[in-house]
């Protein structure tokens, strides 16, 4: 079974997530960080926080699958 990459990728989607809107709420507002401001950058954060766990978790869960499932990644 032959799977390319794709650009989007579910699980790096979900722990963007939790990186980019729930670590900041849990750490940033009881340090005295503003909602709004941790609120009004959140889209930022999560475009960093994706592609940045994109690039890991692509490498990693593609060989991972490799060598589980054997599925032929194509590189």
């Amino acid at each position: 079974m032959e799977y390319k990459r794709l650009f989007w990728n579910p699980i790096a989607f979900f722990i963007s997530l939790i990186m980019s809107l729930i670590m900041p709420l849990i750490f940033a507002i009881p340090n005295g960080m503003p909602l709004e401001v941790c609120l009004l950058w959140w889209p930022v954060r999560w475009v960093v926080a994706y592609f940045i766990v994109t690039l890991f978790v692509n490498k990693i869960s593609f060989k991972l699958a490799q060598k589980v499932f054997g599925f032929n990644v194509g590189f």
